[in-house]
């Protein structure tokens, strides 16, 4: 298969633990749909033939524990998919395998990859990506 591989420069916490007032939580929201509209459509703009594999991986200095870590990626996954894949948002049945890894690094950011037969380099499925 191929890989395409997109940097967002964010920083991703898991969303089980956050608290907040619900406001603020929603900015939050915004800003990582936002980067990773932008982080997609500055790349190739690559939307996978399915079935693929997608891996996120979060760099930080700190851990979160293996059950908090595929929370912290949900905003971006529903957005990438939806937004940017224009798919629908029931997406467990476009056979996407979600994989969940973490390394270590002195700043803050995530990066998808994605794994796949074949690519189309789309302009976005929808204009929205960004919101």
């Amino acid at each position: 298969g191929m890989i395409e591989t997109i940097q967002i420069p964010i920083r991703l916490d898991a969303w089980s633990n956050r608290r907040g007032h619900p406001m603020a939580l929603h900015r939050l929201k915004l800003g990582e749909r936002r980067a990773t509209g932008i982080a997609w459509a500055f790349g190739s703009k690559p939307i996978p033939s399915f079935p693929c594999t997608i891996t996120c991986v979060r760099l930080s200095p700190g851990r979160l524990d293996d059950d908090n870590l595929p929370t912290a990626f949900k905003v971006v996954r529903d957005h990438l998919v939806e937004k940017c894949f224009g798919l629908p948002s029931d997406h467990s049945k476009h056979g996407i395998t979600w994989i969940y890894e973490q390394e270590s690094a002195r700043t803050h950011s995530a990066r998808i990859e994605i794994e796949a037969d074949t690519f189309t380099y789309g302009r976005a499925a929808s204009r929205r990506w960004t919101k």
